[in-house]
């Protein structure tokens, strides 16, 4: 999966039959608060098979692609009729790289500790040694003037810079697993399948974690936006920033006591009744929460004060938990502002590939049930025709599962996985061991987030 502005990319094929052409959806995301479907069909291309199972695609820019599939990397136009590529070069590697671009620059991680750049015409420009890589790249984002590498079974994600000297390391204890990671201000990293932290980028001190459903890869569109795709599924789920983060806050908020919330209505510098009335009600952290909200102390979208309020509350909670007074004296010099009011939709494409992709969105309000919907597309074979259908619906019970309590991870250990690439990858589900209560391959159906069945291979 790759997003570009509002270009969304997803690769796949179908693995229960070996003799399906691969394929690349492209999508045109639509904003978030716009009374359009969630995201309207580009074009399809479908790639012929060979012995190479996987396919990496990154947007290179606003009319061109950049694929790699085994050892040729190709580019090719979005919206061109045929498949022939552009330009194309070939790596001379045994095993899938893995990709992505900035500002026509691509960038090719081998399975080694090296990261080849080229330029839009697959020109090479240089080759940079990463320091310490002892893994080949399981997902590579490129952020600034950084490369952010996550090789999967290693504890953490390591920063870059562009002579390959280690800058920062991102970790999570309890977690064994980094398999995706994506960089918008702040450094949202995918930890065993279902769990997502969010790191401040300049310290690598953890700010908030939240469960998703289970997916491989994770990307972020417009700070507020956090998308997912699952392999076996091939869903693409859109997650609200501004959902997850409340929720978040809810969890730490009940947990807090008299004192925490007199320290951190003094920090955002509340009027003297404010705190008082605060501190004397039996709901007091509830009613902080609500404070903040009400004077747009927090949201996703200024990523530098997010941060340093976020932080500020790590601050506040470990010193209660370690026994001494919180640290938290100066005032935050920025207010943010809360939004609300996206709605939940399903969009749902299946044409002539063996497989579909789905776009959905959570509902920032879980307490209402969405009742009326935008209906969804859908291209049925080589037809362009549209139908509505009914939208999924879902209560505020069904994603109290996503929010564990603060500070607590959930450790997951999966065996080691070699295979990475496209929706499909890894073993193929004849050669993969079944495990007592796995669900056939395909066959999606929802169930609680304590772990999946059989760790899925990487997907991109």
């Amino acid at each position: 999966m790759a997003v570009r502005g509002n270009k969304l990319a997803v690769c796949g094929y179908n693995y229960r039959t070996d003799d399906t052409p691969s394929f690349i959806d492209l999508f045109t995301l639509n904003d978030s608060d716009s009374s359009s479907p969630l995201m309207t069909q580009l074009c399809t291309k479908l790639f012929d098979r060979s012995r190479w199972r996987y396919r990496y695609v990154s947007i290179l820019d606003d009319s061109h692609i950049v694929t790699v599939y085994g050892d040729l990397v190709h580019v090719y136009h979005i919206e061109a009729d045929d498949s022939e590529p552009l330009h194309t070069v070939n790596l001379l590697h045994d095993r899938e790289p893995s990709a992505c671009s900035r500002e026509g620059e691509i960038f090719i991680g081998l399975s080694s500790n090296e990261v080849i750049v080229f330029d839009s015409s697959l020109k090479k420009i240089k080759t940079i040694t990463l320091k310490g890589l002892d893994r080949y790249p399981a997902d590579i984002t490129v952020y600034g003037d950084n490369l952010f590498i996550s090789t999967g079974q290693r504890r953490a994600i390591t920063r870059y810079n562009m002579e390959g000297k280690i800058v920062h390391e991102y970790k999570s204890p309890g977690y064994s697993s980094a398999w995706s990671i994506t960089v918008s201000g702040l450094v949202y990293i995918l930890w065993d399948w279902l769990h997502v932290v969010v790191y401040s980028l300049s310290d690598s001190q953890q700010l908030m974690s939240f469960d998703v459903d289970e997916s491989n890869r994770i990307r972020i569109v417009d700070v507020n936006r956090l998308l997912t795709v699952c392999m076996y599924t091939g869903e693409v789920r859109e997650y609200s920033m501004d959902l997850l983060r409340k929720r978040y806050l809810q969890n730490v908020f009940a947990v807090m006591t008299r004192s925490d919330s007199e320290n951190l209505a003094n920090f955002f510098m509340f009027p003297l009744k404010h705190v008082k009335a605060i501190i004397n009600s039996p709901s007091h952290s509830e009613d902080l929460l609500v404070e903040l909200e009400n004077k747009g102390i927090i949201q996703s979208a200024l990523t530098d004060e997010l941060f340093e309020n976020l932080g500020a509350l790590n601050k506040l909670l470990t010193g209660r938990s370690e026994g001494s007074k919180s640290s938290i004296r100066s005032p935050s010099p920025t207010l943010l502002r809360q939004e609300e009011g996206t709605r939940y939709q399903n969009v749902e494409l299946s044409g002539t590939r063996p497989y579909r992709s789905v776009l959905q969105r959570r509902s920032s309000k879980l307490t209402v049930r969405e009742e009326e919907g935008k209906g969804s597309y859908s291209s049925i074979g080589s037809s362009s025709s549209a139908h509505f259908k009914q939208p999924l619906t879902m209560e505020e019970e069904d994603m109290d599962h996503m929010f564990p309590e603060p500070h607590v991870p959930r450790n997951h250990m999966f065996p080691d996985m070699e295979g990475s690439g496209g929706l499909v990858g890894g073993q193929s589900p004849e050669e993969r061991p079944r495990q007592l209560g796995s669900r056939e391959p395909g066959k999606h159906r929802r169930r609680s987030l304590r772990g999946p069945e059989y760790p899925p291979p990487v997907e991109t």
